[in-house]
């Protein structure tokens, strides 16, 4: 089943470094729900997308690619198991005590002592297995596209 594709798509491409703007990745969860849950999170990454620090010649340029990209690489949802990891407090056996004393009365309070390990855990998430295909589609035509109209390949 073929979703239509957003107006504009996140992207990351090849020669971007993780921390140029291009690179960032607004991604929402991959769930098949209702058309009023699809639209909400379109605009909400619609929203993410505009907040970047691409031109707006760039991003038009990249929603130009997009129809092409998703007819290419359509959404396909997979689940697929991760594994995670968490922190958890294990007692080393040893205890901490410190003892009050109120005249004839003495009160000890004793505490476990506990050191930091991380366990490994199984989730179940939804991915788009073309996404990384497709983004690679929409960044390689809005490039090109920018470099012919603008000449440069970010439209500025």
């Amino acid at each position: 089943m073929k979703s239509n594709p957003p107006a504009v798509g996140p992207l990351s491409g090849p020669g971007l470094s993780p921390g140029s703007c291009r690179s960032r990745r607004a991604s929402a969860p991959q769930r098949r729900g209702s058309p009023r849950r699809y639209l909400a999170l379109l605009w909400a990454g619609l929203g993410l997308t505009l907040s970047g620090c691409a031109t707006e010649a760039y991003r038009a340029t990249e929603s130009q690619c997009a129809p092409a990209a998703y007819a290419q690489y359509p959404v396909i949802s997979q689940t697929r198991m991760e594994m995670r990891t968490r922190p958890i407090q294990v007692p080393t056996g040893q205890t901490r005590c410190s003892s009050v004393t109120n005249g004839n009365r003495t009160d000890t309070v004793c505490q476990d002592i506990t050191r930091t390990e991380y366990q490994q855990y199984p989730v179940y998430v939804t991915v788009d297995i073309n996404e990384y295909g497709r983004n690679q589609v929409i960044a390689a035509c809005a490039r090109s596209q920018c470099l012919r109209t603008h000449g440069n390949p970010d439209c500025e």
